[in-house]
């Protein structure tokens, strides 16, 4: 390199010699932002040592690689997991041989979709998951580190009433296990903490709780808008993913150091929130207020909140059992809640599930084709109706599924042309085993 200067214009100038041919340039970042500090005895501060001699250290270290040993070291990181799982579809319109933008064209033409183009997109979504959530990283967020604003679209936040949920949909079940340390550090080191205190404050409430939207500094609060801001089942509905990742490896000692915790904590504040059900009468516990997610009024017994905490519940009593859990007291009262437990499954009169506990005649369950599909979260991607209640058996659960994804519609509606809509109805007809609606 014959020089290089740093203009006052933030621009970086090379002037090669004579005989190069190639530039590499090294660049190293970091921040004082510390996960670990967001606690009480930090005072939520955040705030870790200055980084710069950190990013100097490895910037140099980087920088004294050659630019082949770097990139093997990166290919060699990222198959170890990538090649984990593979999906192997046919190319029956010989598309691989295709340019991006013709590609897109043609695959609009086809009516019956191109299976090497769900298939490159399936890798696709195994690629961003690896890069943006690693064990030494916070988890994939909205929008992850690809937005092309400086200010993303809901702050590129973390909205747990789907969007993080289905960010990790895939993780255990295509083998990216190592990209799930990020998600349960945010949790334990960050809304944990936080949402011990909101339970406390707006709650009254032991355990912990957090609602739609949530940040790195822990937001756990509500927001301004009760349709959308109140929604304490979100830590319900993420203590399905930290069941599932014990389901896959049946690591006793993650259960009781990592996941057990948290589930007794969700399981403790729904503890203390159910209500008898003097509307209908029925002998039933419900949560009382609720919103199914950015849809319909404010009432009681939402299927959504039911089901999560059905599912809540079934796996804590199970952890407990597995990990010696030594309070009878708190063992006793989480079975006798769950036999008296809504489990969040009725009927309208058009034979799809309802959303409400409400009458029919109120006119809140009608065929609507929202975008969101919480009264199924027990079909997919939980299992409170799909599995506990013996739906993969029951014609009459599949067939008010089938009822409620033919009145939802295909993801197309008015409220929201959502990609994740159309993703998550595709998933409860695959559920069903119709791959053509699938």
């Amino acid at each position: 390199m014959a020089g290089s200067d740093c203009s006052g214009d933030r621009v970086l100038a090379f002037t090669p010699a004579s005989a190069e041919r190639s530039v590499t340039v090294v660049i190293g970042a970091s921040t004082n932002y510390d996960q670990s500090k967001g606690n009480a005895a930090a005072n939520f501060f955040f705030k870790g040592p200055d980084p710069a001699g950190y990013v100097e250290s490895v910037t140099s270290d980087g920088a004294a690689e050659i630019p082949e040993a770097l990139l093997r070291r990166h290919l060699d990181d990222y198959h170890s997991l990538g090649s984990l799982f593979s999906l192997d579809l046919p190319d029956p319109h010989r598309s691989a041989s295709k340019e991006t933008a013709p590609l897109i064209a043609d695959y609009n033409q086809h009516a019956e979709g191109d299976p090497f183009v769900e298939g490159l997109l399936f890798d696709y979504s195994r690629h961003l998951l690896i890069c943006s959530s690693r064990d030494n990283s916070l988890p994939a967020n909205l929008q992850g580190r690809w937005t092309e604003e400086i200010e993303a679209a809901w702050s590129g936040d973390y909205h747990i009433n789907i969007n993080l949920q289905m960010n990790y949909w895939h993780a255990d079940q295509t083998g990216l296990w190592e990209t799930e340390p990020a998600l349960w550090n945010y949790m334990r080191q960050t809304l944990v903490p936080r949402g011990t205190e909101t339970a406390r404050l707006l709650y009254n409430a032991p355990g912990w709780v957090t609602h739609h939207g949530s940040n790195i500094y822990g937001y756990t609060a509500m927001g301004s808008d009760a349709s959308w801001a109140n929604y304490p089942a979100a830590p319900a509905w993420m203590m399905q993913h930290v069941w599932d990742h014990f389901d896959y490896t049946q690591d006793t000692n993650w259960l009781s150091d990592v996941a057990y915790p948290m589930m007794k904590g969700v399981a403790e504040f729904w503890l203390s929130q159910l209500q008898d059900d003097v509307f209908t009468g029925d002998g039933s516990l419900v949560v009382n207020p609720c919103n199914s997610p950015e849809h319909g009024p404010t009432t009681f017994g939402c299927a959504h909140y039911q089901q999560q905490i059905h599912q809540v519940f079934d796996a804590t009593l199970a952890g407990a059992s597995i990990i010696g859990e030594g309070d009878s007291t708190f063992v006793r009262a989480l079975e006798s809640a769950l036999t008296r437990l809504d489990k969040g499954l009725h009927y309208t009169s058009w034979g799809g599930h309802k959303e409400w506990k409400l009458p029919d005649s109120w006119g809140v369950d009608t065929e609507s084709d929202h975008r969101h599909l919480s009264q199924l979260t027990g079909w997919y991607p939980g299992y409170s109706i799909a599995s506990f209640q013996d739906g993969y058996l029951s014609t009459g659960i599949q067939s008010a599924v089938r009822k409620t994804l033919t009145a939802r519609g295909n993801g197309t509606a008015g409220d929201a042309d959502a990609s994740w809509a159309k993703v998550w109805r595709a998933a409860c007809w695959a559920r069903l085993n119709d791959t053509d609606q699938a």
